[in-house]
């Protein structure tokens, strides 16, 4: 599996697991046990046509490199670490290398700096 293929993987299955935390608050716990279990089971039912739905989404933004609508549909502080792990790393040791990365000279930590500038508010400076 190439490094490209894990990290649309890892996209993917985040956008959909915020979906489906989203419609799970939207479930009221309070309701009595027969709405309840109603509303479970229609959750139930939503989710393989959810995940298409997403699947299809996520290729959309992908192949028009629109990192906007990425970060939009992506609001999933916990991608880092499903990524660090999925590629071996622990949370920190991945932190680590991105910012080693980053003050190296070349093209990587040129590119990894400019992609970086537009969606961290910080003083150019800093990278």
């Amino acid at each position: 599996m190439s490094s490209e293929d894990i990290f649309n993987r890892i996209v993917s299955e985040a956008i959909f697991q915020s979906k489906v935390a989203s419609r799970i608050n939207a479930i009221d716990l309070n309701n009595d046990i027969q709405t309840l279990y109603k509303d479970l089971q229609q959750l139930a039912e939503e989710l393989l046509p959810l995940h298409g739905k997403v699947e299809a989404e996520y290729a959309t933004i992908k192949d028009a490199d629109d990192y906007d609508s990425m970060l939009r549909v992506l609001n999933d502080k916990g991608a880092l670490s499903r990524a660090a792990i999925i590629l071996g790393y622990k949370k920190q040791k991945y932190t680590d290398t991105v910012l080693r990365l980053l003050r190296t000279e070349g093209n990587t930590a040129m590119q990894l700096s400019e992609a970086m500038r537009k969606y961290i508010p910080l003083p150019r400076d800093i990278f």
